[in-house]
């Protein structure tokens, strides 16, 4: 994952005999504590049948509220000193997740629950006859990329890799991917032409939209194999055995939401499409994730030897995406457009945050590319960390995303600009606060030649 963004959840009591019993009203931070370890215990144990690797045997998870704190395994549930959570100064918004280091080198991840368990997530642990703990799925779905899939597997990307939508956003690769994850959704249902007309949108998007495939191809392993695994343990802490009858039917309901969704950014295509494509090849009883370790996306490799059918375009659902496509250039028109007249400013203020900074992230518009600028941007970022020497907030803003650039100390992190004029040293300290900008830091010596702040 580029970086840290926000995903989250809370804990509430179930008995420790099961992750899907019904629960009463009064949904407590102890109780959801306690559905993701019976969940953990359910699921990582059997984790190495769907994915050859032992690392949820070892996993820990870390959880913590703003005066709690647990480690949770498939084994265990701890309380744990508060001291652990504020020596290493480590966020409590709402699902900020990151790996950790702890002293027995075990893969240990942190995930938070916030102050208080959201409302949407209290109400479907109400309505839902076997919940599971949104945590637990974030838990699984991040450390899959944390000690799975970092550094071990073979990475083969274009120089135009990211995860990105070009902006303006075109409405027809959009489609062409909306219907391929309809078709693959066709197919897991046992429909015999679902994947010939997935093969059909395959072969159309890559031939008129090759940049768009180049560009997303690793975005399509790295996430969509990683939301398998996340659908795959979700459904065995509910009780089912993995690549049952059983299990496919509950695998069916659980994607009919994600199916009648108008998907409208590219990396957002990728986690359906990966997912349904890895389930759709183990019906098929086809040796496939060797080949994903080493490059291969899951959806070229079981349309491998498909042969395309034509399929009936579906008017309505190219009508929507026009729609929501349309909505989208016009709501960002505005917000990407200043953003890039300021980074072309000559004497904007640039605030680069590392991304070694342990803070709260969350993102509500994307990821998206322009011409104009020579990063990723991330539209409706808020974020925010404090640390020894000072803090520093942001609220719904326009940023760069920064991957290890040489005009940025060789580091990965995000890009902030601001192009009022920066108040005089109080004492020292460079004070600021905006509407969506607040710093409070030592104050730059050098900032008046160099027109840029690390954080930290």
């Amino acid at each position: 994952m580029e970086l840290n963004l926000l995903r989250s959840c809370i804990f509430c009591l179930v008995s420790l005999s099961g992750a899907g019993q019904a629960t009463s009203k009064n949904i407590t931070t102890e109780s959801y504590v306690n559905s993701i370890y019976s969940a953990t215990r359910q699921a990582w144990p059997v984790l190495e049948n769907v994915w050859d690797t032992h690392v949820y045997r070892q996993l820990r998870l870390i959880v913590a509220d703003d005066h709690n704190a647990w480690a949770i395994d498939s084994k265990s549930l701890t309380k744990l000193p508060y001291s652990e959570i504020q020596q290493r100064h480590l966020p409590v918004d709402y699902m900020h997740y990151q790996e950790i280091q702890w002293p027995d080198s075990r893969p240990t991840i942190y995930v938070s629950l916030g102050a208080t368990l959201p409302p949407e997530e209290k109400a479907r642990f109400q309505s839902e006859t076997k919940p599971v703990p949104a945590l637990f799925n974030v838990a699984t779905h991040e450390a899959f990329h944390f000690f799975v899939q970092a550094n071990v597997w073979k990475k083969i990307s274009p120089d135009n890799d990211s995860r990105a939508t070009p902006y303006p956003v075109q409405a027809t690769p959009r489609f062409y991917r909306n219907n391929i994850i309809r078709s693959l959704y066709a197919s897991l249902q046992g429909d015999k032409n679902g994947l010939g007309h997935a093969r059909f949108w395959f072969d159309q998007w890559k031939k008129l939209y090759p940049d768009d495939a180049s560009r997303i191809r690793q975005t399509d392993i790295d996430e969509g194999s990683a939301r398998y695994v996340e659908i795959a343990a979700e459904i065995i802490a509910q009780g089912k055995r993995f690549n049952t009858a059983e299990f496919q039917h509950a695998l069916i309901n659980k994607m009919k939401d994600e199916i009648n969704f108008i998907y409208t950014h590219s990396d957002s295509e990728s986690y359906p499409i990966g997912a349904l494509s890895g389930f759709i090849l183990d019906m098929k009883k086809m040796k496939w994730q060797s080949d994903v370790v080493q490059g291969m996306p899951p959806l070229d490799i079981l349309l491998g030897n498909v042969l395309p059918i034509t399929p009936q375009a579906d008017n309505k659902i190219e009508s929507k995406v026009n729609q929501n496509v349309n909505e989208i250039n016009i709501k960002l028109g505005t917000a990407i457009g200043n953003f890039s007249k300021a980074y072309n400013y000559p004497y904007v203020i640039k605030i680069f945050v590392s991304s070694e900074l342990s803070g709260s992230y969350s993102l509500s518009g994307g990821f998206f590319r322009t011409k104009k600028i020579p990063h990723d941007l991330m539209v409706g970022l808020s974020s925010s960390a404090n640390w020894t020497e000072g803090s520093y907030s942001v609220k719904e803003v326009v940023a760069a995303a920064i991957n290890n650039s040489p005009c940025y100390r060789g580091k990965r992190g995000f890009l902030i600009l601001y192009a009022g004029k920066l108040p005089p040293s109080e004492k020292g300290r460079l004070i600021l606060k905006t509407e969506k900008l607040s710093l409070n830091i030592p104050y730059p010596d050098d900032i008046e030649k160099t027109h840029i702040i690390y954080l930290p």
